[in-house]
């Protein structure tokens, strides 16, 4: 980024296609990399994001927990390894 900031898009997603290519596509410019946690989607969206970034050649890594709450998957993806 220009202003050498970087910032890492997080997520947590369930069946999202119909929203994901205006959604990414608004942020992809202003990231340098992603981390989202799906929640067992079965419309393609993890395929979508997968292909999405790495068209990009944007870093990332895509997260498949079951969903309990949202407390927890919120809690999960900031407890994730690499992510302070």
């Amino acid at each position: 980024m220009a202003n050498g900031k970087r910032l890492c898009l997080n997520m947590i997603v369930k069946n999202e296609m119909a929203n994901l290519q205006r959604c990414l596509g608004a942020v992809v410019d202003h990231i340098d990399c992603c981390v989202i946690g799906d929640t067992g989607s079965t419309d393609g969206t993890q395929d979508f994001i997968k292909s999405f970034f790495a068209a990009r050649n944007l870093p990332g890594e895509l997260h498949e927990f079951p969903f309990h709450n949202f407390e927890q998957a919120r809690n999960d993806r900031c407890s994730a390894e690499g992510i302070a």
